[in-house]
């Protein structure tokens, strides 16, 4: 499991990595991706209908900060219960560190988010990367991991997850919270953050009983 759990660590983790650094030199820069951003944002804001917006609020309430706080709080009793001691340090150092590395990017970055005269969600925090799209990454990979060999559990939950972690960009795209390299770099810092800590464990974290 070593042998095959540090090259695929490492090959993800200088991936995000290539991939955040683009995005972030481009911010800075405010090259080609931010006239892609800002048109991107736009025309999904003009194309705005009720029932989608109800959907996309439910999609992006749920994986709030007390959304996944809460997801992660479930997978820690259950990892608890099992007294699955190892596996709730890696749940805990996974999201907890990988939201926490987020908010300091956003200090540091602390670009502004879209701006509209209609807003359907307004926030005062800063925009890139992306907390909704860092902290649902963080925990949907994390509780794949756990799921790793579980067989067609591990399937479901990398499927599942992965779905809700596109549904939760397009999101935060749509109702105007985030520009496009703002999720994309929220990704990125989550698999950046799991890659690490797979790589400094050294091996497939306790996997969960189902």
């Amino acid at each position: 499991m070593l042998r095959t759990t540090r090259p695929r660590s490492t090959w993800v983790l200088l991936t995000s990595l290539s991939l955040f650094a683009v995005l972030a030199w481009q911010e800075q820069a405010h090259g080609r991706l931010f006239v892609i951003d800002q048109s991107v944002t736009a025309w999904m804001h003009t194309h705005m209908t009720e029932s989608l917006t109800a959907l996309m609020l439910i999609v992006t309430h749920w994986h709030n900060t007390a959304g996944i706080v809460a997801m992660g709080s479930i997978t820690a009793v259950v990892l608890v219960r099992q007294k699955n001691w190892p596996g709730l340090r890696f749940l805990v150092v996974a999201l907890g560190g990988g939201m926490l590395l987020n908010v300091l990017l956003k200090l540091a970055f602390a670009r502004s988010r879209p701006a509209f005269d209609d807003p359907v969600v307004s926030l005062a925090s800063y925009s890139f990367p992306s907390g909704h799209a860092a902290g649902s990454t963080l925990l949907y990979g994390t509780l794949t991991l756990l799921l790793a060999r579980q067989g067609h559990w591990q399937g479901r939950a990398l499927w599942a997850g992965s779905v809700m972690v596109v549904l939760v960009g397009i999101s935060r795209v749509y109702l105007g919270a985030h520009y496009p390299s703002d999720v994309l770099a929220g990704v990125s810092v989550g698999l950046i953050w799991i890659s690490v800590c797979r790589l400094v464990t050294g091996r497939q974290p306790p996997q969960v009983a189902i």
